[in-house]
């Protein structure tokens, strides 16, 4: 019963108590601590816009007047030139042998470009075929080596000695003392 834990209820009085401490604090205010709220900053006033003078009206003023002037002008210019289009001659038989004499370039670069692949794949393939002789002298050169290193060491490796069965070794180590028995190789 010792393990129990000691529910006994409280005493009236500490009820009482606890009544009057809550009964005297302000329920309807915030129990938190709050930061105030973030005002933004009231936004600045712009500069004012710099004062164009009279002098500069009056240059303004004129620029425009002397543009309007100036396209007009070139309006007027544009009517008189107006002329009646005529449709320029064409030769056709010109354009076309423009056109065969471009298509014939045409072919030749073909021709070139398909000569050039041609040589760099005869280029590449030649290269390959060294790159395969040259690996195929390396490693018959390797092998030779190695045949002649087995060689030597076959030549140079002592008569074979017979060995002898691990069970007979036995008798020379010393005898081991097992009081423990089959659980001796814990301790």
């Amino acid at each position: 019963m010792d393990r129990l834990p000691d529910i006994e209820m409280p005493a009236e009085n500490t009820i009482m108590e606890d009544l009057k401490i809550i009964e005297a604090e302000d329920l309807s205010a915030d129990p938190f601590e709050r930061a105030p709220p973030f005002k933004p900053e009231a936004p600045k006033p712009e500069k004012p816009k710099r004062q164009v003078s009279e002098k500069q009206k009056a240059h303004l003023a004129n620029a425009r007047k002397l543009a309007r002037e100036r396209k007009a002008q070139q309006k007027k210019e544009a009517l008189k030139e107006q002329r009646p289009l005529k449709e320029p001659e064409i030769e056709p038989v010109k354009v076309e042998e423009d056109k065969k004499d471009d298509f014939e370039k045409f072919l030749g670069y073909m021709d070139k470009y398909a000569d050039m692949v041609a040589k760099v794949q005869e280029q590449e393939r030649i290269k390959k075929e060294e790159l395969a002789k040259k690996e195929k002298e390396r490693e018959a050169y390797y092998f030779k080596k190695f045949q002649e290193q087995q060689q030597l060491k076959e030549k140079s490796k002592p008569l074979a000695v017979k060995k002898i069965p691990k069970n007979n070794l036995d008798i020379l180590r010393p005898p081991v003392n097992d009081d423990f028995g089959e659980y001796s190789n814990y301790f």
